[in-house]
């Protein structure tokens, strides 16, 4: 989908990785499964990690296996099977992804991304009559959302809660009861977090192409390069990051994590704060190279080599020091 969440690398025990990679491997197998070799092509990290969430904290028991793999042919993988949490991602990422295609496609006429709406529109479709309710809350919180960013005049807080609340009612769906209010709010600043860490990611595309960015469409400041944008607005755009992290670290105290919790605890407190402080650098030294890229093929083995060290301080504005979700 985005490709934002991910784990801290530095700080991950062998034991994760392994569990990382398998659920990887577990959602690879589960999209071709279910929607032959191009589901694969939607393989992501966000969707891994939502199925591992998911299995998290629900308990079930896993099933695992050897597969053979596509991209290395000569060595059987490590594979999850058949999770709760590996369906979902699954059907999560042929509905999310053929609107993140469809959003690039009306953003930036991106050909490819019109291609790739042809490709995937039965899958889609198929996926929609399968899942109705999850497609229906998707489709109208989209629709909602995409109206936002054609409305003038709306705040950053107004514009943003479609595309939360979608995550926090996808995430919180089938939650037990005792749990749904903390999956609703974990879920809601984790959409927020990832809008607006995919608007600083997309700044210099933007404002170079004239696109629309959540940022430079409500925050009060004008400036003719991304570059003095960005000196003008950081604080803003720090903060709004760094809220949403501090509140998924607050509600992430209360939920009930019955397995996997020390990976669940490097991704939300050490794998998305990096992200975060990676591209926020990248911006600050005038970097305009994008984190994430849509159509991009990733691997488990690239994610490591893509990930930096935690940024210093001294990186963010005067004053400002990054979150540690202790």
């Amino acid at each position: 989908m985005y490709g934002y969440i991910r784990f801290y690398g530095d700080e991950l025990k062998m034991k994760d990785l392994r569990l990382f990679k398998a659920y990887y491997c577990g959602l690879c197998h589960t999209l071709k499964h279910n929607y032959g070799q191009r589901g694969r092509m939607l393989l992501s990290y966000d969707m891994t990690f939502m199925a591992i969430f998911i299995d998290a904290v629900s308990g079930e028991k896993l099933s695992l296996d050897r597969l053979a793999c596509p991209v290395s042919p000569w060595k059987k993988k490590l594979t999850i099977l058949n999770s709760r949490g590996l369906e979902k991602a699954a059907f999560l990422s042929i509905l999310m992804g053929y609107y993140k295609m469809e959003d690039v496609w009306q953003d930036d006429r991106m050909p490819l991304a019109k291609v790739a709406m042809a490709l995937y529109k039965k899958a889609f479709r198929r996926t929609s009559d399968q899942w109705p309710e999850t497609a229906a809350i998707i489709e109208e919180k989209l629709r909602e959302f995409y109206q936002n960013e054609k409305t003038s005049g709306i705040g950053l807080d107004e514009l943003t809660h479609p595309f939360a609340e979608l995550i926090a009612l996808v995430l919180s769906s089938d939650a037990e009861e005792g749990q749904k209010d903390v999956f609703y709010k974990i879920g809601y600043h984790a959409g927020r977090w990832l809008y607006f860490i995919d608007a600083l990611d997309d700044l210099p595309k933007d404002v170079t192409k004239g696109s629309f960015n959540a940022f430079t469409a409500t925050l009060p400041y004008s400036a003719p390069t991304w570059q003095q944008f960005y000196e003008a607005a950081k604080d803003d755009i720090y903060a709004n990051l760094f809220v949403s992290l501090d509140e998924i670290h607050r509600y992430l105290k209360f939920l009930n994590i019955k397995q996997h919790r020390e990976l669940i605890e490097n991704i939300f407190y050490l794998g998305i704060r990096s992200v975060s402080e990676l591209i926020l650098c990248r911006r600050r030294k005038g970097n305009d190279e994008p984190f994430a890229e849509p159509f991009k093929i990733r691997t488990t083995c690239r994610h490591g080599t893509e990930q930096d060290a935690l940024i210093p301080s001294s990186d963010f504005p005067e004053g400002k020091e990054a979150s540690s979700g202790e």
